[in-house]
């Protein structure tokens, strides 16, 4: 009994508790009147019209306001205090992690009347010290980048966008002029971080339709992020009205310019589609938002590489301007650096035949690619995104999201028939819930 309470007594002390990185902003300021001095115990009242989502708060004698844990979208901030006139405040696009400050001197009236301030937008961020670069999704869809050729995983390529973001070889960005390694990455405050190579999982970012906004951080970053460089990623929320959309993209080997190695244009269809929904299942109360993209591309791949020459595979060597000596000859030089044909071992020379095709251009420049071809690349990607928000009180919501993406496809290692082809299959799967 005591060997088991001690086991229980561990497992206990092991448990620890992880929390996901918040995505939630907030919005704070200061109320003020005519001459200047601090409006206490103001009454400021935060709208989501998207959602219908309402946050109230009430000023300090000190004229200050927070209103924190907000979601990402457009805000409108009314002000009310006795002897005052109303004031509102609109337009406020409050990002992920973002602090926006809204600052407002209320006039001395009527309560009836109301004085609006429309589109109010902040250039400088002024609370936190931190260098990012913030987009909406409609602003990734109007970039002139092209994420959807021949994976979807390829809206990871918007991030190189953002300033300070350079890529290396291997598709890793460099974030801040810090190395590869020092970025962290989340999607809905959830950590999209490999834990073995510390690399960022490219596969499980949501389809770039479902995709909310991309949030670039690169210097004096919170403590929270744990490296220098930060990339947040979050997903659209359904609001009180239905939308949606379908799209097409196509892509055609027919309309590109031959490459220069390449016996004719390598053959490619590709074909990129999907769709987006999001509405309202209770008005200001409960939402949804659900996308699907599926992939279907069908390519050529030009290889170029060097193999042995038709003269090389006879034993003729004339072009070489290093002389081949012969062992069984006291090492003297072959003639005219020609090996007999009766020197040639028969299975070497069937070695070489079975596994290097003949040159497909001519000449025995060594080092030079003498062959050409082109091999067929097959991927087929589907993924689908689907989220769910429920608004129990103007404090206490909930929200889940689950992305899923099958993948499969087929490409060609080398020239050499031998060696097969790389064949690839994998089912990543994201789930988040707050």
């Amino acid at each position: 009994m005591r060997f088991y309470a001690l086991i229980l007594a561990m497992f206990q002390l092991s448990i620890t508790i992880l929390s996901g990185q918040s995505t939630l902003g907030e919005i704070r300021g200061v109320i003020k009147d005519p001459s200047g001095a601090a409006v206490g115990v103001a009454e400021v009242k935060a709208t989501r019209p998207a959602t219908g989502e309402v946050r109230k708060v009430t000023t300090s004698e000190s004229g200050t306001y927070v209103l924190a844990n907000l979601e990402a979208g457009t805000w409108e901030v009314l002000i009310e205090k006795a002897g005052f006139r109303t004031a509102q405040s609109k337009g406020i696009a409050l990002r992920a992690r973002e602090v926006a400050r809204v600052d407002i001197n209320l006039e001395v009236g009527q309560v009836s009347t109301e004085v609006q301030i429309v589109a109010q937008s902040q250039v400088i961020q002024t609370d936190m010290a931190t260098l990012m670069d913030s987009k909406s999704g409609d602003a990734l869809t109007r970039l002139p980048v092209n994420y959807r050729a021949g994976t979807t995983n390829t809206f990871y390529a918007i991030i190189s966008t953002a300033p300070g973001v350079q890529p290396d070889a291997s598709g890793n960005y460099s974030v801040g002029g810090g190395m590869p390694f020092q970025t962290t990455a989340s999607v809905d405050g959830i950590s999209n971080i490999n834990v073995r190579s510390n690399g960022v999982l490219r596969e499980m970012f949501p389809s770039a339709d479902s995709v909310d906004e991309v949030r670039v951080s690169s210097t004096n970053n919170n403590a929270e992020f744990a490296q220098a460089g930060d990339i947040t990623v979050t997903s659209k929320s359904g609001t009180n009205d239905l939308h949606g959309n379908v799209y097409w993209y196509h892509q055609n080997g027919a309309f590109d310019a031959r490459d220069f190695f390449a016996a004719r244009t390598p053959f490619k269809v590709s074909n990129d589609f999907g769709f987006t929904a999001g509405g309202p299942v209770i008005r200001n109360k409960t939402f949804f938002f659900g996308a699907f993209e599926a992939l279907r591309n069908r390519s050529q791949r030009v290889i170029n590489a060097t193999v042995p020459t038709a003269n090389f595979r006879a034993g003729n060597f004339s072009s070489l301007s290093t002389a081949l000596r012969d062992p069984f000859n006291g090492n003297a030089p072959f003639a005219g650096n020609i090996i007999p044909s009766s020197r040639i071992n028969s299975v070497s020379k069937g070695l070489t035949d079975a596994l290097f095709p003949n040159q497909t251009r001519a000449g025995d420049n060594v080092g030079s690619p003498n062959y050409s071809l082109q091999k067929g690349v097959l991927n087929d990607n589907d993924q689908f995104d689907i989220r769910g928000d429920h608004n129990f009180s103007s404090s206490h919501r909930i929200f889940g999201h689950y992305s899923q993406k099958e993948l499969s496809g087929i490409s060609p290692k080398t020239f050499f028939d031998t060696t097969g082809n790389n064949v690839g299959s994998s089912n990543p799967k994201n789930i988040v819930g707050a």
